[in-house]
């Protein structure tokens, strides 16, 4: 489950650099810097809810977005 969790917060240092990086990754792989993750990506949505409006985030997703977990596969 470790490996799981570090290429999910891998892929947020992807999401979290913007476009050029991403599509620099994406033509050059071995690029991606070792030792990084974003796992604060996660959580944005979730802090800008209670920011704008004052009060806790209370949705609970039906699926959980770590891989591996998702028993219908997407």
């Amino acid at each position: 489950m470790l490996f799981c969790r570090w290429f999910l917060y891998s892929r947020c240092v992807v999401v979290a650099n913007g476009k050029e990086f991403f599509e620099h990754i994406l033509k050059n792989p071995m690029g991606f810097p070792k030792d990084m993750e974003f796992e604060a990506v996660l959580h944005v949505a979730q802090e800008a809810y209670e920011l704008k409006n004052n009060k806790e985030w209370e949705y609970v997703s039906p699926t959980d977005y770590e891989i591996y977990k998702n028993v219908n596969g997407w």
